[in-house]
Formats: structure tokens, C-alpha cells, sequence
């Protein structure tokens, strides 16, 4: 029987023993934070949702590599904003594809033309989902930094530990977050 006392540590050297209870206690504790990460990264709850999936599954297949003296939270995010930059780069592909003319077409745009996002123009009418749509289309490192360290509120250096960069690269991030926000959404900061 699980002890939801237990710490991370003691629950995940138990699921690496085969302790299917233990890691079900992990997925629970720290599947809405999962959640939050995947849904503010990808602005899609559906997506959000099947993230969170990708996520616990492959906690369990690499339980063997988490290293228990490091925070459990950071690292299903690293493995969150890795399944949410797989997503992203599946979404620009499609796109490429679906807005493609065929090069042989008359009137043919040039490729460069074909990388405009013409619904990043779109400004939504209330703020929330402004902002959210912002924070969408900042640059991916900035996004991940912004999301981990202002909205989820893990300090710097757990966000560092979960994107695999330094903690100053983090701060350099979430700066440059904060003033593309202020920027787009004409705000002082």
C-alpha cells in the first residue's frame, strides 16, 4: 500500500523496483502540474491532455533514469516540454505542407513566403486568451522558461534543471519573455 506521505524519492525508488502503486502516487501528484505545463505551452487542452499521456508513459519506461536526489517536478516537465516541442514541430510541418503551392504551379510563392503565420495576427478579444495566444508565440526557449518560471513557479534553477540550461540562460529567457509580452501587448513592464 502507498503511503502518500512518502517523498518523490522514496516513491520513485520503489516504481523503479516494478512498484506500479508508487509510480500511480507520482502520476497523481503531479499530473495537473503536467497539465499546466503542456496546456500553457501548447494553448490546445486536447493536445494538453495527450501530452500528459506521452509524459507518464515514458516516465515509466525511463523510471531507471531519474536520479532520486533531483526534484521529480523538473524532470516530468523536461520530459513535458519535450513532447510539447514534438508537437510544435509536427504542427509547423503540416502547416508547411497544407499552405504549400507546388513549385512547378504558376504564381508559386517563394519558400520563405510560405513560413508567414498570418494567424498570429489575429488578436482576440479577451485579454486571458490574448495573453495566452502571446505566450504561444514567443520564441520556444522563452516560452518553456516564461511557462516553468512565472506561471508554473518553479525558481529559476529548478526550471534550469528541467530545460537543461543554466539558470542564467533561464533568467535571460523569462527577461526576454516579459519584454516581447509588454512589447505585443502593449503593456509597461
Amino acid at each position: 500500500m502507498t503511503n502518500e506521505g512518502e517523498s518523490d524519492a522514496d516513491l520513485a525508488v520503489r516504481a523503479r523496483q516494478g512498484d506500479e502503486r508508487a509510480f500511480t502516487s507520482l502520476m497523481r501528484r503531479h499530473k495537473d502540474a503536467v497539465y499546466q505545463v503542456a496546456r500553457r505551452n501548447l494553448a490546445d487542452s486536447d493536445e494538453a491532455l495527450d501530452v500528459v499521456q506521452e509524459v507518464f508513459v515514458a516516465a515509466w519506461r525511463n523510471i531507471k533514469k531519474f536520479d532520486p536526489e533531483r526534484p521529480m517536478a523538473a524532470w516530468l516537465f523536461r520530459i513535458a516540454v519535450n513532447a510539447c516541442r514534438d508537437r510544435h514541430r509536427r504542427r509547423a510541418v503540416r502547416a508547411f505542407f497544407f499552405r504549400a503551392t507546388p513549385l512547378d504551379e504558376p504564381g508559386a510563392r517563394n519558400v520563405a513566403d510560405v513560413n508567414e503565420r498570418t494567424e498570429d495576427r489575429v488578436m482576440a478579444r479577451d485579454e486571458l486568451r490574448r495573453l495566452a495566444h502571446e505566450i504561444e508565440r514567443l520564441p520556444q526557449g522563452a516560452r518553456e522558461a516564461f511557462v516553468l518560471n512565472v506561471i508554473e513557479g518553479l525558481s529559476q534553477g529548478e526550471a534550469a534543471d528541467a530545460l537543461g540550461v543554466t539558470v542564467k540562460a533561464v533568467e535571460t529567457r523569462v527577461a526576454r519573455a516579459r519584454r516581447l509580452l509588454a512589447e505585443r501587448l502593449d503593456i509597461d513592464e
